[in-house]
C-alpha cells in the first residue's frame, strides 16, 4: 500500500526525537558578509568577508597584505563597526591607518608577545562581543632568538578549529594575515596576494599593484583573480582607484576572464 508524503511527515512529526531534526537536507542560512569597501574584491569573494568564519589573506612581504588590511579596517569603521587588530610584530602604524580613512576610536590595537598569547587575545576579544572584525597579523613571523631559549614553538593543530568555533559564536569576521596559508580547512575563505610591481611618483612611494587570487571559498567557486593597487597616497579614495579593461587571460573552462585594476 502506498503511503502519501503528508502521512509520512505527520508520522515523523509525532516521533519525539532530541535535538534538531529535518526531513531531507538541513536548511542552510544565508552567509552574512562584511563588505571590504573594494567593489571588485567583494564581487570576487561573494559580497564581502563572511561573518562567523575564519578568512585568510596570504602573501609574501610587500605583496599588499598591510595595505589591504588598512582598506578593510577603514571600510569597516566607516560603517560603524568596532574592530580589533592583534598585531604580533607590532607593525601597525596608527597614523597610516588613519590616513587610509579608518576611525581610530573604533580600533582596538593589541601587541601580544607570542602566537599563543595572540590566540588567547583573539578569543577573549571575540568572547567579549561587539566586534565586527578581529584581525590577527604576523603569526608566521619568527620570534627573535634570545639567551632564554629557541624560537617560539609551533601552534597546535586544534588551534584553528577552536578559533573557528569562537568566531561562529561571536558572529564576527576573523581575518588571519600571514605569508602562507596556515589555517587549512578551518578557513572558509583564503585570498592569496602576489606582487606585480611597486608604483612610485618620483621619489615617493605611491602603492603596490598585486594580484589577488581566491584560493579557497566554502561558499562558491574559487581559483579566480583580480588585480589591485593599494597605497597610502590613495587614501582619499579609500586606498584604491579603479580601472577596468579586458585581458587575454583565460579562466576556468577556457573562458576569457576580465581583470579589474584598482589604483
Amino acid at each position: 500500500m502506498l503511503v502519501s508524503t503528508s502521512h509520512r511527515r505527520e508520522h515523523l512529526a509525532s516521533i519525539q526525537l532530541p535535538g534538531a531534526v529535518w526531513l531531507g537536507s538541513a536548511p542552510t542560512e544565508p552567509v552574512r558578509r562584511l563588505p571590504t569597501g573594494i567593489v571588485p574584491l567583494d564581487e570576487l569573494i561573494g559580497g564581502g568577508l563572511p561573518r562567523g568564519h575564519l578568512s585568510e589573506i596570504t602573501g609574501a612581504p610587500s605583496s599588499g597584505r598591510t595595505g589591504l588590511l588598512h582598506a578593510v579596517l577603514a571600510s569597516a569603521t566607516r560603517r560603524g563597526e568596532v574592530v580589533a587588530v592583534v598585531d604580533l610584530p607590532g607593525a601597525l602604524d596608527p597614523a597610516t591607518l588613519a590616513g587610509a580613512g579608518a576611525d581610530l576610536a573604533r580600533v582596538l590595537w593589541v601587541c601580544p608577545p607570542s602566537p599563543q598569547v595572540a590566540f588567547k587575545c583573539a578569543e577573549l576579544i571575540l568572547a567579549a562581543g561587539g566586534f565586527g572584525l578581529v584581525a590577527v597579523d604576523g603569526l608566521e613571523a619568527r620570534a627573535a632568538r634570545t639567551n632564554a631559549g629557541p624560537m617560539t614553538r609551533a601552534l597546535p593543530a586544534h588551534t584553528w578549529p577552536r578559533l573557528a568555533q569562537v568566531a561562529k559564536r561571536a558572529g564576527a569576521v576573523v581575518l588571519i594575515l600571514a605569508p602562507r596559508r596556515i589555517a587549512g580547512g578551518a578557513a572558509a575563505l583564503a585570498l592569496t596576494l602576489t606582487q606585480r610591481h611597486v608604483r612610485w611618483s618620483g621619489a615617493l612611494f605611491e602603492g603596490i599593484t598585486t594580484r589577488a587570487s581566491l584560493a579557497r571559498s566554502r561558499f562558491g567557486p574559487a581559483e579566480r583573480t583580480i588585480t589591485l593597487t593599494l597605497g597610502e597616497r590613495l587614501a582619499a579614495l579609500g586606498g584604491v582607484k579603479v580601472e577596468r579593461f579586458p585581458v587575454e587571460e583565460r579562466g576556468r573552462g577556457g573562458e576569457a576572464s576580465s581583470r579589474v585594476v584598482r589604483r
